[in-house]
């Protein structure tokens, strides 16, 4: 029996419509039953799954990043980092972050080396690290796991997740060392070059 909701019901209605049927356990039952809800848009339940499938910012087909440099906030880092090009990046961060997030702060280094801001097609940033395209990604998408990860360690910085912000990724003149917590996922070859 399709489960028919009053106006006002709230989280009851809700709660109803969740249970699948034994008989038509399927998306498009769920799709007519959301629809006979008075109030309710038929095509609600369709626009919150994209959204929920949607990146972690204001993602969206055939965007750019914006691409920027920013000196390092904190000063100690500013004295005794290493450039986002030196080798050290490789040689111990690559064992704890994983190679996109490395490539990822390597280009960036290199497309904001002269003016310290770039723009690049979303499309084009995904397939330059080798991850494939991604016209629109989603949650588990490898290129916004990959940004999230460089945030993650303090390796960059991006505006994924803040409201109607436009996306930027940047990353500092300078990059920490790997801190002492992190130094078991290093191998022993790694760690003499950390010393």
């Amino acid at each position: 029996r399709v489960p028919v909701c009053r106006p006002g019901s709230g989280w009851a209605c809700r709660r109803a419509l969740s249970v699948p049927s034994r008989s038509r356990p399927d998306a498009a039952y769920r799709s007519r039953s959301l629809s006979r809800c008075p109030g309710r848009d038929p095509g609600a339940v369709h626009r919150e799954r994209d959204e929920k499938n949607r990146a972690l910012g204001r993602f969206s087909r055939c965007m750019d990043i914006r691409l920027i440099r920013r000196p390092h906030p904190n000063r100690m880092v500013r004295g005794s980092g290493i450039t986002p090009t030196d080798p050290y990046l490789e040689w111990c961060w690559l064992p704890v972050v994983g190679p996109s997030t490395v490539a990822l702060v390597r280009h960036v280094a290199e497309l904001t080396a002269e003016s310290g801001e770039a723009r690049i097609p979303l499309n084009d940033l995904s397939r330059l690290l080798g991850l494939g395209a991604a016209d629109v990604p989603s949650r588990n998408n490898k290129l916004v796991r990959t940004l999230a990860r460089a945030e993650q360690f303090g390796l960059a910085f991006t505006s994924l997740g803040v409201p109607g912000a436009q996306v930027t990724f940047g990353i500092h003149g300078h990059v920490a060392l790997v801190p002492a917590r992190l130094l078991d996922r290093l191998p022993e070859v790694a760690r003499q070059r950390h010393l």
